[in-house]
């Protein structure tokens, strides 16, 4: 069945406005100037901690020196085939998965990975930006797990006692 919604592909709005700026190799306070907004709004973009208006968004495009750093900012309207609340992606998981599922998973984010640094051994700026920003990403999240996997076991030493 389509829905006949649309939806729209993720954009990392601050990988975005990183990548623009080190194109153009200026310091946030430089670009803060040339774009009209404050310095504390600005860094706040980077961060992810506030999104641009629209107004705003078109003045950090018309910045953009080429296709690629403007393709950062790209927002496509895609329409989606399966309803959203069927998808398996927006599902939480009812059951852990299976250690084939979890290792096809793994091998998916790996070569994955190793994908997007072969683009940033190539050139390819965005590449980089993504690289790190998933990787700084991804170690924050195995930080939370691997709490959570700690306390889990000192809970059951406690409770063997």
């Amino acid at each position: 069945m389509i829905d006949d919604k649309f939806t729209l592909s993720e954009t990392d709005i601050p990988a975005a406005i990183r990548g623009l700026r080190e194109a153009l190799g200026r310091s946030e306070e430089v670009m803060a100037q040339i774009i009209g907004c404050s310095l504390p709004a600005y860094r706040k973009w980077e961060m992810g901690a506030l999104t641009p208006g629209g107004e705003w968004l078109i003045r950090l495009l018309q910045l953009c020196p080429n296709e690629e750093v403007r393709n950062a900012f790209r927002i496509r309207a895609e329409r989606r085939a399966v309803p959203r609340e069927a998808s398996q992606a927006a599902l939480p998981l009812a059951e852990p998965l299976s250690h084939a599922d979890r290792s096809h998973y793994r091998t998916i984010a790996l070569s994955s990975i190793e994908e997007i640094y072969e683009c940033g051994e190539a050139g390819i700026l965005a590449a980089d930006s993504r690289l790190r920003d998933f990787a700084e990403s991804l170690r924050g999240a195995a930080g939370y797990y691997s709490n959570l996997l700690k306390n889990e076991k000192n809970t059951l030493a406690v409770d063997r006692k």
